[in-house]
Formats: C-alpha cells, sequence, structure tokens
C-alpha cells in the first residue's frame, strides 16, 4: 500500500473516530437531561420535598417545644452519616456521565465494522446486563430501606429512589416485578438503539458505586439514629444532641 492510500485511510479513520465522539458526546448530554426530568418528575410525582420542608418545619417547633424524638433531628442524623461515609459525590457523577460517554463513543467505534446484527446483539445484551447489575446494587440500599427504623426516623424524606418508574422507596419484591418489565423494555430499546446499551454498561460500575454508598449512608444515618434515641432515653437535651452530631465524622471531614 502506498504512502498516499496510507495517509487516505487514517484520514477515514480519523473522521469515523471523531464522528462517534461527537455523537457519542450529543447522545451523553442527552442522557443527563432525561436524568435530571426523571428526578424533577419523581419529586414532582412523590412530593418528598415538600414533604421534606414540612418535616423540618415539624421538627423546628417540636424541639422549640422540648419534645425530642430521633425524626427531629433527621437532617443532622443525615449530614453526620454523610461525613462519616466520607462520599465523593463529584467523583460519582463524572464516573456516571464519563462511562456512558466511553461506553456509547468508543464502544461504537470499535464496533463499527460489525454486521448490524451483531450490533443489536451487543447493544441488547449490555443493557440487559448494565440492568442487571444496576438492580443487584440497588437492592443493597433498599434492604436498609425496608427496616421499620428507617421510617420512625424521619430517614424516608431524605433516601429515595430518583427514578420516576419506580415509587420513592422500592420493595425488593417492586425491584423485582417492575424491574424484570424494565429490563425487558431496556432490551428493546437496545436493540432498536445499540448506543444506549452500551453507554449504560459504560456507566454501571459508577452507578453500582452510587447505589452501595446510599447504603452505607443509611446504615450509618440508622446507626446514628440508634445513638440519638439511645441518648433521648437517657434525659440528654437537644443541645447535647445536636452537639454530639454535629461533632460525628469531622475527624474525617478534615
Amino acid at each position: 500500500m502506498s504512502n498516499q492510500e496510507n495517509q487516505k485511510l487514517e484520514n477515514i479513520t480519523r473522521r469515523q473516530f471523531l464522528r462517534h465522539i461527537g455523537f457519542g458526546a450529543l447522545r451523553t448530554g442527552g442522557i443527563v437531561a432525561i436524568n435530571v426530568v426523571s428526578g424533577i418528575s419523581q419529586n414532582l410525582v412523590s412530593g418528598l420535598p415538600e414533604k421534606g420542608k414540612n418535616a423540618r418545619k415539624e421538627a423546628r417547633e417540636n424541639l422549640q417545644k422540648g419534645n425530642l424524638k430521633v425524626k427531629y433531628f433527621a437532617e443532622e442524623i443525615v449530614e453526620a452519616a454523610n461525613r462519616v461515609t466520607a462520599i465523593n459525590s463529584s467523583a460519582v457523577i463524572s464516573g456516571l456521565i464519563g462511562g456512558y460517554f466511553f461506553g456509547d463513543a468508543l464502544g461504537g467505534f470499535i464496533l463499527h465494522n460489525y454486521s448490524d446484527l451483531a450490533n443489536r446483539k451487543i447493544g441488547a445484551g449490555t443493557g440487559v446486563s448494565g440492568k442487571i447489575i444496576d438492580y443487584l446494587s440497588t437492592h443493597i440500599a433498599v434492604k436498609q430501606t425496608e427496616e421499620p427504623r428507617f421510617k420512625e426516623y424521619g430517614l424516608d424524606t431524605y433516601f429515595y429512589e430518583m427514578n420516576f418508574l419506580h415509587s420513592p422507596h422500592p420493595s425488593t419484591k417492586e425491584l423485582i416485578t417492575r424491574g424484570t418489565v424494565i429490563t425487558a423494555l431496556m432490551a428493546y430499546v437496545s436493540w432498536v438503539f445499540p448506543f444506549i446499551g452500551r453507554g449504560y454498561l459504560g456507566m454501571t460500575p459508577a452507578i453500582a458505586v452510587n447505589n452501595v454508598n446510599i447504603g452505607k449512608q443509611i446504615l450509618s444515618s440508622l446507626e446514628l439514629g440508634d445513638k440519638v434515641k439511645a441518648m433521648i432515653s437517657q434525659g440528654k437535651d437537644e443541645q447535647d444532641i445536636t452537639f454530639y452530631l454535629k461533632t460525628v465524622g469531622e475527624k474525617k471531614e478534615q
């Protein structure tokens, strides 16, 4: 092959690569927008942000009267749990966006010489694989939300599912039943649009990390709630409990 032919082939390959990168970036932006809309829709349907505002108002009024319950310290408990777990949310978000982009753009470039049928099979397979991993890791957090103390401690307005296709606090049964339907839908959509499946599998590691992190935050919140409950039974006042919660995890935060 002549140098001129080699140069021509390199130019074609470079254009193909840039084309996949460009379309991948556009589609990644679209996925980000869809997830934002999904979160907003869940908030509107569930009314949880408003419920959270009312819960905080109720807590302030009761604490002023000297009525102590664990749920009235829920906001401080969650903040303390976040410090204890020391989770880097920015890194997870970057992993989600970057993972989808690389799965879509680079996956598409690597597979661009494969047949349409092969791309569709890979798209459907990666989409289903991603969903299964997503649900398995989601179950780690769901197990904690099924604890009776989760609602008793007022944590239900701070931790909830952002996907409007699920209820705010899905049960294990819902993950299996509704999750099976959603996974089948993902298989179909990823067959029709293979880039969705590839991108989804690319972001799955970050999704799994995020789900596990939320499970850790809930578990830590429950443990702190237990501590607050014990302090109340010991006759500690609001100032003692608030001081304790504000100092929890400070060393990790430094």
